[in-house]
């Protein structure tokens, strides 16, 4: 009897430790990060309407309808804002946001972790893991346009196979679509920093001399250096 006692005792220790490694092995194919969707207007994700307060895991594919909007909030990580009119897929990952842009608007804000936006086949836009960053990525047809409002990203291309993989650094008020990279200005003003400074002094100038002419009469004039006035027609020299 007491044979069988421990024989029943060891059987159900070993069926207990294979049970708590196979619940082990799912709680790590589980995903540990997750999305939370804020909707304006309509969209679909995977093919059913979508709601405001929805959790996303792993793939979904989402489409947003006309004067729409959605919004994906990866807890500390990042902030994805779907425009209107725009098709993506998007993979939620601990610390890893992928996206594919078949069409349409994105803006992103990332504080940790990495984001990958594919813009087209072998095309894509990675952020840098060690900073924050903001950036807008739209796409139609072969077509594609980023902007980098803050921090930096890297546009890997390995479309070109004989040439390997080539890596182009985006840093802030850049832009990079077909055209190739450019750097932009926020105040929308094409003269360089040396040409601001001189029409500030030049302004300067300008405003110091009138207020000379307010204080000192209507009508100051030298004469050479001999500093010789003349006011209202009589010669002081």
């Amino acid at each position: 009897m007491r044979l069988f006692g421990k024989t029943v005792a060891v059987v159900t220790a070993f069926f207990l430790v294979i049970a708590s490694s196979r619940i082990e092995g799912v709680a790590d194919e589980v995903p540990r990060s997750w999305a939370i969707v804020t909707l304006i207007g309509s969209a679909t994700i995977n093919r059913a309407p979508a709601i405001s307060g929805q959790t996303l895991f792993a793939k979904n594919t989402i489409i947003t309808a006309i004067s729409s909007s959605l919004t994906l909030d990866v807890p500390r990580a990042t902030r994805l804002e779907v425009s209107e009119q725009t098709e993506l897929r998007v993979e939620v990952l601990a610390d890893l946001l992928r996206t594919e842009l078949k069409t349409g608007r994105l803006r992103l804000s990332t504080v940790r972790g990495t984001t990958t936006v594919e813009i087209l086949p072998g095309l894509s836009v990675v952020s840098d893991p060690t900073m924050p960053s903001q950036f807008t990525v739209a796409a139609k047809d072969t077509n594609f346009e980023l902007r980098v409002s803050e921090g930096a990203v890297d546009v890997v291309d390995s479309r070109e196979t004989s040439k390997g993989r080539r890596v182009t650094h985006v840093g802030p008020n850049m832009t990079f679509s077909n055209a190739g990279l450019l750097q932009t200005n926020n105040d929308q003003s094409n003269l360089t920093t040396g040409q601001r400074a001189a029409i500030f002094i030049s302004v300067g100038r300008a405003l110091a001399l009138l207020f000379t002419v307010i204080v000192t009469g209507n009508h100051p004039a030298t004469d050479g250096f001999g500093g010789c006035v003349t006011v209202s027609g009589e010669s002081g020299c």
